[in-house]
């Protein structure tokens, strides 16, 4: 929940680093993005370690890491794209959204699946 916050966080700071063209604000959202991926991502593997029985765990670990490393890799290469139609900062602006949007709807889960 503290990673999705922390995440979420970061793309709103992005989104006004954007909008402002501050390169202060787009560092404090490198930040608070990075530690939010961190701690997501930290979260997942202590998750898997206790619910997933020792002789499955390699095979959902790979699978886990192919996941973070698809949804680290595929909104860049989505903003690349949609920025040859509507510019860096509109693309930039629209997944920032996007992403911290459907965090902000995952922390209720986790939150209920916690208590």
């Amino acid at each position: 929940m503290t990673g999705l916050s922390a995440l979420s966080s970061g793309l709103a700071l992005l989104l006004a680093a954007v909008g402002a063209h501050s390169a202060i604000l787009a560092v404090l959202a490198m930040v608070g993005s990075g530690i939010g991926h961190g701690l997501v991502f930290a979260g997942n593997l202590a998750e898997i370690t206790v619910t997933t029985p020792a002789a499955e765990r390699g095979g959902v670990l790979g699978a886990v890491y192919f996941v973070n490393y698809a949804g680290l890799g595929v909104p860049v290469i989505g903003v690349g794209i949609l920025s040859l139609w509507t510019g860096l900062q509109a693309a930039t602006a629209a997944a920032a959204t996007v992403i911290a949007v459907g965090c902000a709807l995952l922390v209720p889960l986790v939150i209920r699946q916690r208590s």
